[in-house]
């Protein structure tokens, strides 16, 4: 599976000056990709466009932090996020490219051999691509904030929690998974207070399980966008603390989920996508520690150093 994603990788992407960082990605999403994805065979076509989407989403994370780094304006930036929206939605020649950004090229590139891979899949894929769009925007503003003012010391951990959350994507990816399956979720469930919720929790799990276990990674790049490390270089706490409040707050945060899927199941019993969606979930919160837990992207084995 890592194989056939390395390959794709290959012909959309500039390897030249970043092969490692390829190469740890591509077997990073591949291991993702087969422990959280609860329906689809490694061999299947729905598979395969499920590894190319989060190979393309975790990429383009990776590409805006950079960028927003190197002091590119976020204006500047969301001309290329809204031509690649577009392109998603099947407008593929709205593409005319950002000053400045040329990773943008492959991005859109990339962005649409997968429209076109979706189109051929499933003609009416656009129906179940609201979700996925809608969650995308959400990220790409949130990004968009970080890149007006950092999300640092002088907001409240709460603000930062929130923030934290969007960022994860894991409400996103679930969202792929929905759409190389053809699962739509009715309009009123998807808006339900309990499904929110419910998302909200699944995006801790992504973002707040991943500070934890990628902590030894994020120290030395000291990386803000990390719950741990935003406790004690910015709140001043030490490590031993920040830890085991982040623990006990994922503690909290599971049990509310255990509480919150039994009465969803209940009140809405009735709608088949809802399980299927529940299921989506609750096989990311269950894979991705064993990813985080092991991939060479994260670091997770060896002792944490901290320099303040």
């Amino acid at each position: 599976m890592a194989n056939k994603l390395e390959e794709w990788v290959n012909l959309y992407f500039d390897l030249k000056s970043q092969s490692k960082y390829f190469t740890v990605l591509t077997k990073t999403v591949a291991l993702f990709s087969a422990y959280t994805n609860p329906f689809n065979g490694i061999e299947t076509e729905e598979m395969e466009l499920f590894l190319k989407l989060s190979f393309w989403c975790w990429h383009t994370d990776d590409f805006l932090e950079m960028a927003i780094g190197k002091g590119i304006p976020f204006r500047v930036l969301e001309t290329g996020l809204n031509q690649l929206l577009a392109t998603l939605n099947g407008d593929g020649k709205c593409f005319q490219g950002v000053q400045g950004c040329p990773g943008f090229g492959f991005l859109y590139n990339s962005l649409l051999n997968i429209q076109e891979s979706l189109q051929k899949h499933n003609p009416g894929y656009k129906d179940s691509l609201g979700s996925f769009q809608f969650f995308l925007r959400r990220y790409f503003d949130a990004m968009s904030w970080y890149a007006a003012g950092r999300v640092d010391f002088e907001y409240s951990e709460e603000t930062f929690k929130f923030w934290r959350r969007i960022i994860s994507f894991f409400d996103g990816i679930a969202s792929i998974i929905c759409l190389v399956n053809q699962i739509i979720l009715p309009t009123h469930i998807l808006k339900s207070p309990l499904l929110q919720r419910i998302l909200d929790i699944t995006n801790s799990s992504g973002g707040f399980v991943n500070d934890l276990l990628g902590l030894r990674k994020e120290f030395q790049n000291k990386e803000e966008d990390n719950l741990v490390v935003f406790k004690v270089l910015q709140k001043g706490i030490p490590l031993q603390v920040a830890v085991r409040e982040v623990c006990d707050f994922m503690k909290t945060e599971l049990m509310d989920y255990m509480l919150l899927r039994d009465v969803i199941l209940r009140k809405f019993s009735w709608e088949p996508s809802l399980v299927k969606y529940i299921d989506i979930l609750e096989s990311m919160m269950d894979g991705h520690n064993r990813v985080y837990a092991h991939s060479e992207r994260h670091l997770s084995v060896g002792k944490v150093e901290v320099t303040i």
